[in-house]
């Protein structure tokens, strides 16, 4: 839903990362009402004592299930108090949250999130109604759109996917080449960037720092994408490449042969294939996002280029 703020000044940046007391208190809040729809309780079901039939969700068995798979998100289902400040400007009673574990949580929900409907007449004497799963999907989506409009609104930089997985909201430019499928005769090499495209997504940072690694390790590899009577000669072979890739332009393969040497420094220079001491770390989701969109534009072209 759009509000008058984002007609006019346009949606928040999507620049933030952690969740925050506030956001944690709207994730609870949404999860309660789906709570109190007894859309868990299929997943988490009470029992009439009566008729032994379902009569709601189970909170107890519902946190049983939150403890056993999200360990450590050290928390129940419960709002959280603003941190207030002393005269001395002292931090009271500040929580720490886990971002990561809420995200798993939000996944947790969806997954056992079903649709139900009221069967018999209210039960007056226990005061409540009987239900019987009739899933078709309904209260999964209305549950990631609340998550998700929470997200945007707060401009945080995830979603919640159809597929109930949450991935990293990524810049547009990045975004549309990534979902574009490399085929090469090289199938090892076609799996090391498709599993590269899959971690970029994911919210964890060491998830995508995997996925610089993944597509280094194609570019290696496409380094010797020719043979010779079965060797390889790694020199050779990338000459051959680059050949392919400028269609014997001078200037535009010496252009790519550049490019080659200054990412394969990167490589070697970064923490990327290599984790000595002495290697740069990298800090950020945003060098991140600048050194996978510089990398799969070379693997871009490689694909298209290359027999």
């Amino acid at each position: 839903m759009n509000y008058f703020s984002d007609k006019e000044n346009g949606t928040p940046f999507r620049t933030m990362e952690d969740i925050t007391i506030h956001i944690w208190n709207g994730i609870v809040l949404i999860i309660n009402e789906f709570i109190a729809n007894a859309s868990l309780a299929a997943s988490f079901p009470e029992r009439c004592d009566d008729s032994g039939e379902i009569c709601g969700c189970d909170e107890v068995a519902l946190g049983d299930g939150i403890k056993s798979i999200i360990p450590n998100l050290g928390m129940g289902l419960n709002r959280l108090t603003e941190p207030t400040v002393s005269l001395f400007d002292i931090d009271i009673e500040a929580q720490d949250i886990n971002t990561y574990a809420v995200l798993d949580l939000v996944e947790y929900i969806y997954r056992n999130i079903k649709d139900v409907r009221q069967i018999g007449n209210y039960h007056t004497y226990l005061k409540h109604y009987h239900y019987c799963i009739d899933d078709r999907g309904t209260n999964r989506k209305a549950f990631q759109e609340k998550i998700n409009e929470l997200f945007e609104r707060n401009g945080l930089n995830y979603t919640l996917t159809d597929a109930g997985q949450i991935e990293r909201v990524i810049s547009l430019p990045l975004n549309l080449i990534i979902y574009r499928v490399v085929h090469t005769k090289d199938t090892e090499l076609n799996r090391l960037v498709s599993d590269a495209t899959g971690k970029i997504r994911l919210p964890k940072l060491e998830d995508r720092k995997l996925a610089l690694e993944k597509l280094w390790d194609a570019f290696e590899r496409s380094k010797t994408y020719f043979f010779d009577d079965g060797k390889v000669d790694k020199r050779k072979s990338l000459h051959r490449v680059l050949d392919k890739l400028s269609g014997n332009d001078t200037n535009f393969r010496q252009l790519l042969n550049d490019e080659c040497l200054a990412l394969t420094k990167i490589g070697n220079d970064y923490q990327i294939r290599h984790f000595e001491k002495d290697r740069i770390a990298i800090e950020n989701s945003d060098e991140i996002d600048y050194l996978f969109y510089r990398m799969f534009s070379y693997i871009n072209l490689f694909s298209k280029c290359i027999d």
